[in-house]
C-alpha cells in the first residue's frame, strides 16, 4: 500500500490498498522537498516526521473508502506490527518512508 501525493492540495490517493505488507508515501517529483511539510499537512494525511511522513490511520481509512471487515482487521494488524517495530508515533500515526517519483525528462 502506498499513499501517492501530488503537488496539489487535493492531489492524494491510496494505491494498492489491498497490499498491507508494505507501506510508504510516494511523492511526485514536482513537489519541492522544502514544501513537503505544507503539502502533507494540506492533504490531511498527517505530518512530516524526520525524513518520513507520519500518517494518520483515519486518513488511510478515508482514502481507502469502503472496504470489507477483513481489510480493516488486516489494517489493524499492520498497525500493530508497525507499533512493535517502533514505527508508530506517540499520537498513533504510522511512520512511512518517502519515495520520490522520477522526473520523466531526467530519465530521457
Amino acid at each position: 500500500m502506498r499513499i501517492v501525493v501530488g503537488p496539489g492540495r487535493d492531489d492524494v490517493a491510496l494505491a494498492e490498498p489491498d497490499d498491507l505488507t508494505r507501506f510508504h508515501v510516494e511523492v511526485d517529483h514536482a513537489v519541492p522537498a522544502d514544501a513537503l511539510p505544507d503539502v502533507v499537512h494540506a492533504t490531511g494525511i498527517g505530518h512530516v516526521d524526520g525524513d518520513g511522513v507520519a500518517v494518520a490511520p483515519h486518513a488511510i481509512r478515508r482514502l481507502a473508502g469502503v472496504r470489507p471487515a477483513a481489510w480493516e482487521r488486516d489494517l489493524e494488524a499492520m498497525i500493530a506490527f508497525a507499533a512493535q517495530r517502533g514505527w508508530v508515533t506517540d499520537d498513533g500515526y504510522v511512520r512511512a518512508h518517502v519515495e520520490w517519483t522520477a522526473d520523466e525528462e531526467e530519465q530521457r
